[in-house]
């Protein structure tokens, strides 16, 4: 048994390729149960546009750097990318995403992330900002 859940483990120096994917040793790992805006979407304070798919990659990367990420396998997309519950140091990147703007839950997984994002939208910080629904767009 012990033998099987290592094999779903993927773990190394890891590059963040949106604001809820890394990549690591060319695998591309989705975090589990966070949404993030992609690199070439906006989001609106109050109206005006400003780049928050960027700067929730920008984010994540510098949370991972120089740290070992360890992914636990939690499933597939329908694509076939890996869904992974990942950490650095013991954070947890979906939940410091969420919690800190940079994601919102994934409405069909994640719940237990709820709380990190009242926080963040309570807290009016990142996408939440000037933007109550928490919208990106391309």
């Amino acid at each position: 048994m012990a033998a099987a859940a290592l094999a779903t483990d993927v773990r190394g120096p890891a590059e963040a390729i949106a604001g809820d994917a890394v990549r690591i040793a060319g695998r591309t790992i989705l975090l589990y149960g966070a949404v993030a805006p992609q690199p070439e979407e906006r989001c609106f304070d109050n109206a005006l546009p400003w780049w928050c798919g960027k700067n929730s990659r920008e984010r994540l990367e510098r949370l991972i750097r120089g740290g070992e990420v360890h992914c636990l396998d939690k499933g597939r997309t329908a694509d076939g990318k890996m869904l992974g519950l990942c950490r650095v140091g013991g954070v947890d990147l979906a939940e410091s995403q969420i919690g800190n703007g940079m994601a919102i839950v994934d409405g069909t997984r994640g719940w237990t992330y709820l709380d990190a994002e009242r926080r963040a939208r309570r807290a009016q910080t990142g996408i939440w900002h000037g933007n109550p629904g928490g919208s990106f767009s391309r």
